[in-house]
């Protein structure tokens, strides 16, 4: 294994009880190494593909959306929340090698894959 970066970035932003929330993650491979090794700041695009992962994602929430009449939290009430994104992944296979040819070569399978996810949250706090 070598060493990677992990990166992620992003927003929220609440107007009274709705949380509007993004953000874009991308995840190394320990079996490659470190995509910063090469970083190049001209070309930030180029740096993306060498993430095994690259995910986009997007969601909203409602907070106290079914909070009782006269709770308050501060005084041992409960807060309910419900909250649902969307998140879209590209995913860069690392390169496998299924057989060995007698003249020892082994031809390799690269491939990439997209992933898209619909996450839903429901949560108390107390």
């Amino acid at each position: 294994l070598k060493p990677t970066a992990n990166l992620r970035i992003g927003l929220e932003g609440k107007i009274k009880k709705v949380v509007l929330r993004c953000g874009v993650a991308a995840l190394g491979n320990p079996m490659i190494g470190n995509p910063f090794m090469q970083f190049n700041p001209n070309n930030l695009a180029a740096n993306l593909v060498t993430f095994e992962r690259t995910s986009v994602s997007a969601g909203f929430g409602l907070n106290d959306v079914f909070k009782s009449k006269g709770a308050n939290r501060k005084k041992g009430g409960l807060e309910y929340f419900v909250e649902s994104g969307f998140v879209l992944s590209k995913i860069n296979n690392t390169p496998v090698a299924l057989y060995q040819l007698q003249t020892g070569d082994a031809p390799n399978i690269v491939g990439a894959s997209t992933e898209r996810r619909v996450v839903l949250t429901l949560g108390i706090r107390f």
